[in-house]
């Protein structure tokens, strides 16, 4: 990426990443009993290029958890937090004046895990090192869902003897107390490539920041 601009390598490359990962690009919708699915709407993720006139190294060690730039490196852009109707991938790529840059993302956890995330992120990375000659990623997405399903009905073509004794068995006796945690995804998150608005923020007092916010960022090519 020496001597290019990384806005535009990551720009491009997530274009074309994002014909292969189309359901980022479109909404969840709640249907029936609150379950949610995606609608491909191909209507786009958000995507950021931003400038600050410091050099990478001012951060020091402070590009970590509880960042206190956090809110620079990764603009919450208004309306985009939500889980039903909005974008979910945010990306924000941030030039330095050294040359270096920061690369920062928000997600939908509803859409995919930390392997998933991974391998998204991988093919992203892939493209952007071979744009003129990568067609199709090292390790596609699968999106067959319904490989998973069980059978309606339910059908046991192989049981398995082993877990007899263990069904036999009583079960043991309750805890006398519960802790329960629910993993509920707090933010969705934005992705993108069509440019519509444009957007300065504040200057904070260590720097000139400015920064372009870009509307929804599409696949190249609608699925």
């Amino acid at each position: 990426m020496e001597g290019k601009d990384p806005t535009s390598v990551i720009r491009e490359a997530l274009a074309k990443a994002l014909e292969f990962y189309y359901p980022f690009v479109g909404r969840l919708v709640e249907g029936p009993n609150r379950k949610l699915s995606v609608d491909c709407t191909t209507e786009g993720v958000l995507f950021i290029e931003a400038d600050a006139n410091v050099e990478l190294d001012w951060l020091g060690d402070t590009v970590g958890p509880r960042c206190p730039y956090l809110e620079e490196l990764l603009y919450d852009v208004p309306g985009s937090d939500g889980i039903v109707g909005c974008p979910l991938l945010l990306i924000q790529v941030t030039r330095f004046s050294c040359g270096g840059f920061t690369f920062a993302i928000r997600l939908n956890h509803t859409m995919t895990n930390a392997p998933g995330l991974v391998q998204f992120l991988n093919t992203i990375v892939e493209f952007s090192k071979q744009p003129q000659t990568k067609i199709t990623p090292s390790v596609p997405p699968i999106w067959q869902r319904h490989l998973l399903s069980a059978r309606q009905p339910p059908s046991i073509t192989c049981p398995h003897h082993e877990y007899d004794q263990a069904l036999a068995e009583p079960p043991p006796p309750p805890p006398r107390s519960i802790a329960l945690f629910s993993l509920v995804p707090k933010k969705s998150e934005p992705f993108a490539t069509i440019f519509r608005t444009t957007t300065t923020a504040q200057q904070p007092s260590h720097s000139n920041y400015s920064l372009r916010v870009y509307g929804n960022v599409e696949h190249a090519h609608s699925a």
